[in-house]
């Protein structure tokens, strides 16, 4: 919040610097002048915008570090803006109204341009990143489980079982859910069988385990041919 806070005061004290060169050096207060003040006051909503996007509309950490790009965006339209504006100003006696209207315009157009396709751009990466977790969710719970009791037994068949996990593909899709559903069922009675004492079960769970991983792994391999 603070950090926030900070960047508001620094963009409100930069609108209030702005206003104070405007007004007070004795600018004629042309055609060419009122353009660039409002073109100017849009760099600032602008910018205000893009810091918003990157910062406010998600708050999650991960998020605002893809919406770095956009603030930056945001940032260097209004400085840019800023800085021209003021040239302008002070030659507007010397300058035809359209001239600075068009370059205004343009530099609009431009960084909106950037702000939509960089924004586009990072909620795609967030998006397709959130997407891999969800599809990594079950095989790496399964391999979790699979390493406790490995760890917690000491037992071979074990290890060598969370060895296999650890190497397997651990993203999931639709078209081997079935294998994936079977592959959890036979690991939760792999842990039942750890949990009674079973030391014959466990063996032969194993070895189902292990049967039941390889077939989801080669399922894994053909559909991504």
């Amino acid at each position: 919040m603070k950090s926030n806070m900070r960047a508001f005061v620094i963009g409100l004290l930069t609108f209030i610097l702005y206003n104070i060169i405007a007004f007070v050096i004795p600018f004629e207060h042309s055609t060419v002048f009122w353009l660039s003040y409002a073109f100017t006051l849009t760099a600032f909503v602008v910018a205000g915008v893009s810091m918003y996007i990157a910062f406010f509309k998600n708050a999650d950490a991960k998020s605002r570090f893809f919406g770095l790009p956009v603030a930056k965006i945001g940032a260097i339209y209004a400085i840019v803006q800023f800085v021209v504006s003021l040239v302008i100003m002070a030659l507007g006696e010397l300058i035809i109204w359209w001239i600075p209207f068009v370059v205004y315009a343009v530099g609009l157009c431009l960084a909106l341009i950037g702000l939509i396709a960089t924004e586009a751009t990072a909620r795609e990466i967030l998006a397709q990143d959130e997407k891999v977790i969800r599809d990594t969710t079950l095989m790496r719970s399964l391999q979790s489980k699979v390493e406790s009791l490995a760890n917690l037994s000491g037992d071979s068949d074990l290890k060598k079982l969370a060895e296999e996990f650890r190497y397997s593909d651990p993203v999931s899709s639709e078209r081997i859910s079935d294998s994936e559903t079977e592959l959890a069922v036979a690991v939760s009675q792999l842990q039942t069988a750890y949990e009674q004492g079973n030391a014959e079960a466990l063996k032969q769970m194993c070895g189902i385990v292990a049967a039941k991983l390889s077939e989801r792994n080669r399922l894994c391999r053909l559909t991504k041919k």
